[in-house]
């Protein structure tokens, strides 16, 4: 990984430790997100016109903490998947109230993208992200929703691209509905 790279991750990082908002690329476009265990800002996003919220895990393994019931065919749909993939799955536990469906539902998704993962383990907890709007480049600022920010300096150009998206529900007993395929 080059010094560019892990610089801007640092950057992220310590935004982060600072209760800010960080703006970042992923493979399904630029994302803002915080850090799951900061309620406060979690509840601003969740709150905001963005689309595709859901909580970024470095693994799968991470799934058991937040899901009470884990279906057998999660195993193989993320470890088969080649497309991105935000799953709803019932039985939310450990995370706030905002992010949490009547239904009892909260969206999950195990990135694919190289910077996004190396961005979950240095950063050592969840991040909650939403896609921004489809933009080119994202508003430099230094005032992301009234909080400290930082915008990734990487991939300026690059277009939200959820043509590839797959959102799909699924229930403990392993039945699978689409919601955007």
């Amino acid at each position: 990984m080059n010094e560019q790279i892990v610089n801007e991750i640092s950057k992220c990082v310590q935004t982060l430790r600072e209760g800010g908002f960080i703006i970042f690329p992923n493979e399904i476009g630029w994302c803002i997100g915080c850090y799951l265990t900061d309620t406060e800002n979690v509840n601003k996003l969740a709150a905001g016109d963005y689309e595709f919220g859901s909580v970024l895990l470095e693994d799968e393994g991470k799934l058991g903490k937040y899901v009470k019931v884990l279906p057998d065919t999660i195993w193989d749909l993320i470890q088969f998947s080649t497309k991105p993939m935000i799953l709803w799955l019932q039985g939310a536990v450990n995370l706030s109230p905002a992010l949490i469906s009547e239904s009892g539902e909260a969206a999950f998704r195990i990135p694919k993208d190289e910077f996004t993962n190396v961005l979950l383990h240095k950063a050592g907890k969840p991040i909650f992200a939403a896609l921004l709007p489809n933009q080119e480049q994202p508003a430099k600022t230094t005032s992301i929703l009234n909080k400290p920010g930082f915008v990734v300096n990487l991939r300026l150009s690059q277009k939200a691209n959820t043509d590839e998206l797959v959102v799909m529900s699924l229930t403990p007993s392993g039945q699978i509905s689409f919601l955007k395929k």
